[in-house]
């Protein structure tokens, strides 16, 4: 792009083309994976990308605890790991200044939780380069919740193919919702039989919910689902009214939820 207001440099209209080119060729990125992988098997990870000819890629081990050490300063953390991968990928450009979307090549893992970082330059400066990351767990287990009369079910599939997982041990952590971050108390710990199932009590508040899994070398936590509480109120004949059963749903709580201390 060419500003053509050359006649009156310093002028209004040549800042104004000045800031608008600055804006259109700006380079920007944004990574794209999925929650959690097959162990070993090929990564799908998705890269938007604007004014960028080439990236350089990390990967580093990013290990999760149940109430661990908060992380401050995460980015910086993240990019004194030590890098267990490292590769570069040329991306197709035609110079249109628009967004594209490419899936970006990448190797499977072992079991374990990574991050994936990725940048527009190989030195990996903050403040001077274009850098963006995402976060995955590398691991055979896979999970569904549902709710029983009196209880929480959870099921630990195999990601593969779906089939029940037994002997996983699985322990359920909560954390009392009251719009405040607290931390997670460990509520109940048991086995998974034969079905692939484990089950909670139900409780009579409203809280977070999270379960952490494992299996020989395999591990898994999964994200953070909230808990609600409703009771239904309908009329009784007598005008008098009268409070259903408590019933308990869960919705899965935004990502942002605090589910567990990385690092």
């Amino acid at each position: 792009m060419r500003c053509r207001d050359r006649e009156v440099p310093g002028s209004l209209g040549a800042k104004n083309c000045a800031a608008l080119k600055a804006r259109l060729e700006q380079p920007a990125l944004q990574l794209h994976a999925e929650e959690a992988v097959l162990p070993n098997a090929p990564l799908r990870i998705a890269l938007d990308y604007t004014n960028t000819k080439q990236v350089w890629l990390r990967v580093v081990e990013d290990r999760v605890t149940i109430n661990g050490p908060q992380q401050e300063g995460r980015d910086e953390w993240l990019l004194k790991q030590k890098p267990i991968k490292e590769w570069s990928v040329t991306l197709p450009d035609d110079g249109d200044m628009n967004a594209h979307v490419i899936e970006l090549p990448a190797e499977g893992l072992t079991y374990g939780h990574y991050t994936i970082l990725v940048s527009n330059a190989p030195t990996f400066t903050r403040r001077a380069d274009v850098i963006t990351h995402a976060s995955f767990w590398s691991t055979q287990l896979s999970t569904s919740q549902r709710n029983k009369a009196s209880e929480l079910e959870l099921l630990v599939l195999d990601r593969s193919n779906g089939a029940p997982v037994a002997n996983a041990k699985a322990i359920a952590h909560g954390q009392q919702y009251n719009g405040r971050e607290n931390g997670w108390s460990k509520l109940h710990e048991t086995t998974t039989n034969a079905e692939g199932s484990a089950t909670l009590a139900h409780r009579t508040d409203n809280w977070n919910l999270i379960w952490e899994l494992s299996l020989g070398e395999d591990s898994y936590i999964t994200d953070a689902w909230r808990l609600y509480l409703i009771v239904s109120v309908c009329s009784a004949p007598n005008s008098e009214r009268s409070s259903s059963p408590i019933a308990p749903f869960t919705a899965q709580a935004n990502r942002s939820s605090s589910r567990a201390s990385q690092r």
